[in-house]
């Protein structure tokens, strides 16, 4: 069973139990529910950002709204490719960008939670972060392989 079924049926026994053990059942549901919703939302995705440095390398960094920051700095000279992969589900075909690091075996997915459309922005930001990081290569070198 999903983490998400299995949260939302323990919040249900949860507040249930409560609902019925507790004397001054609306108000203790209420707060219960709040505090809930407060935990759910500091767990919810504000903003994905990458940023590529010349030289240096890429930081990919997700931003939650409880205020929470996580950022994951990868080496230049540790990044083997930058791509644009595609997961297919039963329904749909989400378009992702990903980074792909030497001597590991997952590749690192930029926009993970928020995926954003690929055109414009996930290939503005691919084209972008690739000439940053492999100043070298062309577009056209690319197409090539």
């Amino acid at each position: 069973m999903p983490i998400r079924q299995r949260l939302a049926r323990s919040i249900y026994y949860w507040t249930h139990y409560f609902y019925v053990t507790v004397p001054e059942n609306d108000y203790y549901y209420g707060v219960c529910m709040a505090l809930i919703w407060l935990w759910l939302k500091t767990k919810t995705v504000k903003q994905e950002s990458i940023l590529a440095v010349k030289d240096i390398g890429v930081q990919v960094r997700t931003v939650y709204w409880g205020g929470r920051s996580v950022s994951k700095f990868i080496d230049q000279h540790k990044i083997d490719d930058i791509i644009i992969n595609e997961g297919i589900t039963m329904w749909q075909i989400k378009s992702y960008m990903a980074i792909l690091v030497k001597q590991q075996d997952r590749m690192v997915v930029v926009f993970e939670h928020l995926l954003p459309r690929l055109r414009p922005v996930l290939l503005d930001v691919y084209w972008g972060t690739r000439a940053v990081i492999f100043p070298h290569s062309t577009q056209d070198d690319l197409l090539m392989k």
